[in-house]
């Protein structure tokens, strides 16, 4: 996964590359987190969301990786693939309910 530099506009920066077909991730969907932090899921539209990259932001600024998800068509659900680091309690659960609801 190609990380870029973080830059003042964050919303339109990609944290990463779509594994799939190469394309910059985008953000798609934030949630307020507990101390100020805010949730960021970032994925790619032609690939319909299959992995997920999520970051946190603090009001100063500051980004880091959360977790990354993937989508497994066979059984319908988003699995965690990897969690980066201690997260704070919670973050998980958040992204969980932010995640792209996909019918079967």
């Amino acid at each position: 996964m190609n990380m870029t530099p973080n830059r003042a506009s964050r919303q339109q920066i990609a944290v990463a590359n779509c594994p799939l077909d190469g394309c910059p991730m985008r953000p798609f969907a934030t949630v307020k987190a507990p101390l100020g932090f805010t949730i960021s899921l970032h994925g790619c539209y032609f690939c319909n969301f299959d992995h997920v990259v999520v970051t946190a932001s603090d009001a100063g600024g500051k980004t880091r990786l959360v977790a990354q998800w993937s989508y497994i068509a066979d059984s319908g659900v988003y699995i965690l693939v990897k969690e980066y680091g201690r997260n704070s309690p919670g973050w998980i659960e958040l992204t969980c309910s932010a995640l792209p609801q996909r019918e079967q």
